[in-house]
């Protein structure tokens, strides 16, 4: 396989592909052909990544039913992005504004609640699973990632 250099594209998916903590993440989105999603240099989007711990916590059996079947793949990545720049400081904004909890529509259709515990930021799917946020803001030019320590939208 060709590695890509990293030219200093700014866009989302080369910040994906070149963060060493979401390389899985990446090689999803590959695999699914959703890189196209992020093509569009005139749309802005934020992704919740699953780290590559987040990835290896799911259980091998779940993980290879998710990789062998494109279309889960595809949907389970989908619900891991959101149309919009959200970055930090304005979904900590929108959350309080919002009395404690956002929820924000993934490409998937489903929605995503961000709420505030503690220090820190918490995503919840439709189906209960929580997921915290890294202390990491991955800003490029069309949106931003936020590193999550789960895979969101499986049992």
């Amino acid at each position: 396989m060709i590695q890509p250099i990293d030219n200093g594209d700014n866009m989302i998916f080369t910040r994906i592909f070149f963060n060493s903590n979401t390389k899985l993440f990446a090689s999803a989105l590959t695999s699914s052909e959703l890189t196209k999603i992020f093509s569009d240099s005139k749309k802005e989007y934020t992704v919740f990544a699953p780290t590559n711990d987040a990835f290896k916590s799911v259980p091998s059996e779940d993980l290879k039913t998710l990789f062998s079947d494109k279309t889960l793949l595809s949907k389970v990545l989908m619900g891991h992005i959101v149309e919009g720049n959200l970055n930090y400081v304005t979904l900590n904004q929108k959350i309080k504004n919002k009395g404690g909890t956002l929820s924000l529509k993934t490409l998937s259709g489903n929605y995503l609640k961000i709420s505030i515990s503690g220090d820190s930021l918490v995503v919840k799917d439709k189906k209960g699973n929580k997921a915290a946020f890294s202390n990491k803001e991955i800003n490029a030019e069309n949106g931003v990632v936020f590193e999550i320590d789960k895979v969101l939208g499986l049992n």
